[in-house]
């Protein structure tokens, strides 16, 4: 999306494209592979991605832009095909589902954790 009249979005989606790039690298790797240190960074990586979309989908909703409301109804309805209630508020799905993975990497790691304390770099 090249769209000046939002350099936020267009800076989030910018940063969601390098973390999604990077799950799905990550997310190859692990097919039939039993590597626990890769499979807990894959997850942390997919912990900032949903966080990163979920950036996202909150400042989509406050705009009046056409296009953006076009592309913020374009991600509900992918998240409905993803396990969404069609009654589940956006918010509620993305906290649920950051907290299935926050609680995916404590039962692997046997750790407590902050997990929006997790320095990701999208520069990787």
């Amino acid at each position: 999306m090249d769209n000046k009249k939002n350099p936020f979005i267009d800076k989030e989606i910018d940063e969601m494209m390098s973390i999604q790039f990077e799950v799905t690298k990550l997310q190859n790797c692990l097919g039939g592979t039993d590597d626990t240190d890769r499979l807990i960074e894959y997850n942390h990586l997919l912990y900032a991605l949903v966080e990163k979309q979920h950036v996202i989908y909150t400042r989509m909703k406050y705009s009046s832009d056409p296009e953006i409301m076009a592309i913020k109804s374009g991600i509900e309805s992918v998240t409905l095909m993803t396990g969404r209630e069609p009654n589940e508020p956006m918010d509620v799905f993305f906290s649920d589902l950051k907290e299935e993975i926050k609680n995916f990497l404590e039962h692997l790691t046997g750790d407590s954790l902050e997990l929006d304390d997790f320095d990701f770099d999208p520069t990787l």
